[in-house]
């Protein structure tokens, strides 16, 4: 997957605790275009740092997304991040 920023002052990285069990976590440069190849199945959560409190995050859904489901879910997120999540797990039940 090709993450290109739209705007210098974005980047994407992987959280802490919402990529499956033995991937690689990954980070890009701010304002640097960023290529990840994922190897495992399930949820990879992202966000761009300088605005993951604003609630800039994605989620990447490789094979089945219940592979780490649980896992990801139970990640603190700051407020804005969580309901943004809370939304897109709410779409992988429906």
């Amino acid at each position: 997957m090709r993450f290109v920023p739209v705007d210098p002052g974005y980047n994407a990285e992987s959280i802490k605790g919402m990529i499956p069990e033995g991937a690689t976590p990954f980070k890009g440069g701010i304002g640097k275009e960023l290529v990840v190849t994922f190897e495992q199945e399930g949820l990879y959560g992202y966000d761009c740092m300088p605005h993951y409190g604003m609630g800039m995050v994605g989620l990447v859904i490789v094979g089945k997304a219940d592979a780490n489901l649980d896992a990801a879910r139970d990640v603190k997120q700051p407020k804005k991040a969580a309901a943004r999540f809370e939304a897109l797990f709410s779409g992988l039940e429906g």
